[in-house]
């Protein structure tokens, strides 16, 4: 059998339940998935698309362009590339849809910098012993950093990488 509880509420239901697992964000990440009990019955529990409910509920005027920013600044550290490609994604559309004067598009490009710049440097250059995973999280930060947030290293690193192709 299944279970499907979402929502705003949904952590507090299932606390009140009785979760025998810890429900915070920073123990139960999106895309993860945890075994245990609620309500003293066995469950396995799978946290998804969190981050695709923030943004409708930011679409809809129930959440605040600050509140999405929060949450993808909240997953900037998330090892999971598809976590922060869906997060990423939203901010992507704040730039082209709703950042419409130079000034707005100025503080989204200032505020990817500071969000995601440490977290490409985290990363370190691409190694051989990468996994897909990182490779691609390389990549996603790179490109956000490099076309949203006109990071200096990053379009300097990029001009070399053309270079060398081109």
């Amino acid at each position: 059998a299944a279970i499907n509880v979402t929502g705003p509420r949904a952590r507090a239901i299932l606390q009140a339940a009785g979760s025998s697992f810890d429900l915070s964000a920073a123990a139960f990440p999106h895309l993860h998935g945890r075994e245990g009990e609620v309500a003293g019955v066995p469950v396995r529990a799978m946290r998804i698309g969190f981050t695709g409910d923030q943004w409708a509920q930011m679409r809809s005027d129930k959440l605040t362009v600050g509140d999405y920013l929060d949450l993808a600044a909240a997953l900037k550290s998330d090892p999971n590339a598809q976590v922060f490609s869906v997060a990423a994604g939203g901010v992507d559309a704040i730039v082209e849809r709703i950042a419409v004067t130079p000034e707005q598009k100025a503080a989204m490009a200032a505020w990817i910098r500071h969000t995601y710049s440490p977290e490409l440097k985290n990363l370190g250059p691409a190694l051989p012993s990468d996994t897909p995973n990182k490779d691609h999280l390389r990549t996603l930060l790179f490109e956000v950093l490099g076309e949203y947030g006109e990071d200096p290293e990053v379009l300097s690193q990029a001009d070399k990488i053309a270079d060398r192709y081109i």
